[in-house]
């Protein structure tokens, strides 16, 4: 292989390194569990927390929040976390990373809060898909089932489940035109939400972050590589001057 040629390659490898590197400062969370909730933290902790409820005085302070991971399900190329912080009481919150080409995570979106009874429902949008999830961190026992139900004059069970475990997340596609509402029900068929609204603590955190989609970071990328190709192209294709075009140009 002639120098050209030599140096062609160089660029090419080079170009490819520094768009994976570009790359890879966006997406650079594995799916393991601790760095879900490394990444999470620093997502979620650098915000203003909006607090109080009702007529109470809203206040916007940091807090400490630290990410832990309670489930995780994958649908698609988009990864639900749902998440809870031990030092709180009836906390949940639910975030969605995206993967990229290089199957690293980056997260998207989150939104938490405080639940009731340990429960909250969450709507989220993946494409042109609408879903909710309905989760559950350390459900109140007494609650049997849940219903997800219309608020019009004349309710509708849009999904439905039975509590089998005290911490769950169930997804569902969402149709759009609706607005529903989570009820609890009992052993004895009641519907005991009210009353675990009010028992609960409401004074969590309660907060939505969301990030843009990195359009600019592939068309920073293929620039690159683009570049790079180009440049690397001009030295392949070119002839290595002959020892008599040097004398040539030296006289």
């Amino acid at each position: 292989m002639n120098t050209n040629r030599k140096i062609a390659v160089a660029i090419m490898v080079l170009s490819v390194i520094l768009a994976a590197w570009l790359y890879g400062t966006e997406y650079y969370t594995s799916s393991n569990p601790d760095k879900i909730e490394d990444t999470l933290t620093a997502y979620i902790s650098g915000d203003d927390i909006r607090t109080g409820t009702g007529s109470s005085p809203q206040l916007f302070v940091f807090h400490d929040l630290k990410a832990e991971v309670v489930q995780t399900k994958k649908i698609g190329n988009s990864m639900i976390v749902l998440f809870t912080d031990g030092k709180l009481d009836n906390f949940l919150g639910l975030a969605r990373f995206k993967r990229g080409l290089n199957f690293k995570w980056r997260p998207i979106a989150a939104n938490y809060g405080p639940g009731v009874g340990g429960s909250r429902d969450f709507s989220f949008t993946i494409g042109k898909k609408r879903y909710v999830a309905i989760c559950g961190v350390n459900i109140d026992p007494r609650v049997v089932y849940y219903e997800y139900v219309t608020t019009d004059a004349n309710p509708v069970v849009l999904h439905s489940n039975t509590v089998s475990e005290p911490s769950f997340m169930d997804i569902y596609e969402f149709e759009t035109g609706y607005w529903p509402t989570l009820r609890l029900i009992d052993s004895s068929g009641n519907d005991i939400a009210p009353e675990l609204h009010k028992l609960h603590d409401q004074s969590a955190p309660s907060a939505g972050v969301g990030t843009a989609e990195l359009f600019m970071i592939n068309v920073f990328c293929g620039l690159i590589l683009f570049v790079g190709y180009i440049i690397a192209r001009y030295y392949w294709t070119s002839e290595p001057q002959s020892k008599e075009q040097k004398k040539d140009i030296c006289i």
